[in-house]
């Protein structure tokens, strides 16, 4: 039997509009230190929250913000034959993973994006 728990990591995908005002906001506002993330395939920073990894992404292509969520299960296959029976959805394109990486896209009724990663 498998189980499935939360991640440590949230995502803040940003419109580029908002991106600078958002940043503020966290930092002068929230008081958050925030980290850039070299390497990332866009402007990236990030910040601890609480016990969580809050992400902070740039993304040239949306018109509104997204939050992004990361959870853990024990065992990927029994998780995705169980969500692919249920309202969720698998969403592998949404992008792509490192392929050492035992994970995959999923998404909620409401279309919010979960990184189900394998522990």
């Amino acid at each position: 039997m498998y189980k499935i728990s939360g991640g440590k990591n949230i995502a803040l995908k940003i419109p580029k509009s908002h991106y600078e005002n958002t940043l503020a906001f966290y930092r002068d506002v929230l008081g958050l230190t925030l980290t850039k993330e070299d390497g990332q395939a866009t402007e990236s920073y990030s910040a601890v929250y609480g016990d969580n990894i809050l992400w902070f992404d740039c993304v040239d292509t949306l018109g509104k913000a997204d939050i992004w969520l990361e959870a853990h299960t024990t065992h990927l296959a029994e998780s995705l034959q169980k969500i692919s029976k249920s309202d969720g959805y698998i969403r592998n394109e949404i992008e792509p993973l490192p392929s050492d990486m035992k994970a995959k896209w999923i998404c909620d009724p409401c279309g919010n994006t979960i990184l189900l990663r394998e522990e």
